[in-house]
C-alpha cells in the first residue's frame, strides 16, 4: 500500500513539472526601426527565431511586440538576435503567462 502511494506521489510530481508551458511577451524599443521596410526585415528574420510565436509592430511608436515559448528562447537571445540585423533594441516590459499543455 505504502509502495503505490508513494509511485503515484513520484509519478504526479513529474507529470506535474512537464505538464505546463509558458509563454512569454516581450516589448521592445526599436530606436531605429523606420517603416514598413524595417517591419519586413524584422519579421523576415525574428519569425524564425526558435520559440518566437507571434510579432506585432506599432511603427508610431518603433516598438515590436514578440510572442515566445521561454523554454526555446529568452528577451537576451532575441534582443540579440535584433541586433544581428542591424537594430537597436531596448527591452521595454516583459510578462509571463504559464498555460496547461
Amino acid at each position: 500500500m505504502k509502495t503505490k502511494l508513494v509511485l503515484s506521489v513520484i509519478f504526479s510530481v513529474l507529470f506535474s513539472f512537464t505538464a505546463f508551458s509558458a509563454k512569454q511577451t516581450a516589448i521592445f524599443n526599436v530606436s531605429n526601426m523606420h517603416g514598413e521596410h524595417c517591419k519586413k526585415i524584422i519579421e523576415k528574420n525574428i519569425a524564425y527565431e526558435k520559440g518566437v510565436k507571434a510579432l506585432t509592430f506599432d511603427l508610431t511608436k518603433n516598438l515590436v511586440t514578440i510572442t515566445f515559448d521561454d523554454a526555446k528562447t529568452n528577451t537576451e537571445k532575441l534582443q540579440t538576435a535584433l541586433k544581428k540585423i542591424g537594430y537597436d533594441a531596448t527591452l521595454e516590459t516583459s510578462k509571463t503567462e504559464t498555460k496547461k499543455k
